[in-house]
Parts: C-alpha cells; structure tokens; sequence
C-alpha cells in the first residue's frame, strides 16, 4: 500500500526554474485486509502526522502525487477526502483522482488510489486503469498524469511487483504475476506517450516495485530483471533518466544500454542500520521481515538534478497514537531538486 508525495518549490533562477521535489509513499489503503481484516492500523492518524510532515515542510512542497489512497463502492473509509481536505488547509487548492467507483478490470473492488494534488491550477489531467491481472479482484493498479499551469507534466503511478518479491510462494504464480508487470510497464510508457508530448518537461514519480535488493543498509545496490525492463523502456520510450543517475552519472546514464542504479538508495523497510527505530507495525503486512529494497524512484525529464537525498519519516514520540506505530509509512521520503532545462 502507498502513497507517493512529489512537491514542487519554484523560484526564477538565471538559467531557468527550480523545483523541489520529495516522494513518499505511506500505506493509507484497503489491500488485502479487505477481505482479511486485522487490528487497527490508524490510518486516520498516520495521514494527520503524515500532514503534519507536509505543513513542516510546506514553503519547500507545491505538488504532492498520492498512491494507494483507495476508495471503494462499498467501503470508503474517508482517507482521501481526509488528505485532500488536510492538504486544501496547506495551499494545496487543486486535485486530479479518479472516480471513486473502481472501472474494469477492479469494478466491484477498489480504484487506483491515485491522487495528484497542486499548489498550481491543473489543466487537465487523465488515469489509467492497468488491464487484468492475477490481483485484479483486490487492487486496482494503474497511472495519472496531470499538467499543470506552468507546462510542467506530472506522472505518478503504481505498477505490480515482480513474482521474486512476492515470497516463498511466487514460483506458484510467478509466470502470470511477471506477465501483468511487463504488461503494466508497457501500458506505462504508452499512456505517458499519449499524454506528454515528446518536448514538454516530465516528471514521473511513482512506485514502481523496483525491487533492487541491498545485502545491508550501506550495501551497493542489486540490479532486479523488473527494474532492467522497466526503466530501460521508459529511457528508450519516454528519455526518462533516474535522478541520481542523472545527477551523478548523466553522460553514462544517457549511452549505457544497461539501467545505471549504482548511486540508488533503499526507499522501502527500515531495519535500524541507519540509527533510527526499526519499523515492524506496517511492515507486518509484507510478512514482518525487514529488509533494504528500492521500490520507489524519481525520473524526469528537460530538468536537471541538482541534490536528491532520502528523508526518515519517523513519527515523534509523544505523537505516535501507540507506542508500536513508530512510523508514517515503511518507506522512505526521496527527495530532489530539479532545475528546469530552458533552451
């Protein structure tokens, strides 16, 4: 479960505009508890702290892309109209989500849970339902794109992970569940194609289930066969570059054939190796084990990187609404700045 947040910061510089940008992704969604319902996980108050985040942070943050904040027919829950209210209260005046009735192929579950939310008008915005797959009956997965007033293009979206992420059990249904994610990453590109034209600047902001996988905290990273595919198509297809790559290694990035994720840190689990609390609350969900993947990524295009780092998202002590819920969400807040790139 997700959510992913891109913010914009914009002030006029010599050589074009900046932008900052964080993603986050919390887990404020249905899933499968829908189905199997567990104790309460306070989402309620994990958006409140999760707003709480956005107001400390406010006068850096002008757009926030949101996965996984569902509705349903039959099951609301409130959430999105939580975040989107909290966020209205911020400055945050504009929204693009889809219908709160979930289309095919998930119509009798859930939506996307896609949101993109702006501090700038939006003028016109399009989602994407991803075609059927093996979880079609429990989450509905997909894209959103919205451009905005300044002729900037945002993208989040949230794409299936690979069958080796999914535990012991994966060879069971490995070959459909890899289908449905080469399946998605395609439909990605394609939307992105409709929707972008090739020489506007881009921003995609997503979870994209990289599953890099790293031994340790500090380790080096582990290219997954689900980030090769994906990311190479959206270089080949779209010119979208990772932002550390481009910051660090921009002219390999560009020629090499291969995804350059060298500089890529982890975005999802925290074990305790960086000196903060373990997360186990959330994590439970995924099985409980604790681990250092990289699901989440930043790529843009026509802008240049100018610092990207990652961002602990801790709830204070005497905010947690129990002392287990240490924090927002079992990922991590990756974030950039990006100078737009004016010819």
């Amino acid at each position: 479960a997700a959510v992913a947040l891109l913010s914009f910061l914009l002030w006029l510089v010599p050589s074009g505009f900046i932008l900052g940008v964080v993603l986050v992704r919390i887990f404020i969604g249905f899933g499968s508890f829908l189905l199997f319902p567990r104790k309460n996980d306070y989402k309620s108050e994990r958006i409140d702290a999760f707003l709480a985040f956005l107001q400390k942070h406010e006068d850096q943050l002008d757009v926030i892309c949101v996965q996984e904040c569902y509705e349903t027919l039959f099951l609301s829950g409130g959430y999105r109209k939580r975040l989107i209210e909290g966020a209205k209260r911020l400055g945050f005046l504009h929204a693009a989500c889809p219908p709160a009735i979930a289309r095919f192929p998930g119509t009798l579950s859930i939506n996307s849970g896609l949101v993109i939310l702006s501090r700038f008008k939006i003028v016109r915005w399009k989602d994407l339902c991803f075609g059927p797959s093996v979880e079609s009956f429990n989450v509905n997965r997909g894209a959103l794109h919205a451009e905005l007033e300044n002729g900037i293009h945002v993208v989040t979206a949230h794409v299936a992970p690979d069958a080796s992420a999914n535990g012991p059990y994966s060879s069971l249904t490995s070959w459909p569940i890899r289908f449905a994610r080469r399946s998605q990453a395609d439909e990605l590109v394609r939307f992105i194609g409709r929707q972008v034209p090739s020489s506007s600047p881009l921003i995609l902001a997503a979870d994209l289930n990289l599953n890099i996988r790293f031994s340790s905290f500090h380790s080096q990273p582990i290219l997954s066969s689900a980030a090769r595919y994906l990311l190479s198509r959206l270089h080949e297809r779209c010119d979208l570059v990772e932002v550390n790559a481009s910051l660090r290694s921009e002219k390999r990035a560009k020629a090499s054939a291969e995804p350059v994720v060298d500089h890529m840190r982890p975005t999802f689990g925290y074990t305790g190796e960086d000196g903060s609390p373990a997360e186990r609350w959330i994590t439970t969900y995924g099985g409980g084990m604790l681990r250092s993947v990289c699901d989440d990524a930043i790529l843009c295009r026509g802008m240049k990187p100018q610092q990207v780092k990652e961002l602990c998202l801790v709830i204070p002590e005497g905010q947690r609404p129990i002392p287990e819920v240490t924090h927002i969400t079992d990922h991590w807040a990756l974030t950039c700045q990006l100078e737009l790139i004016v010819s």
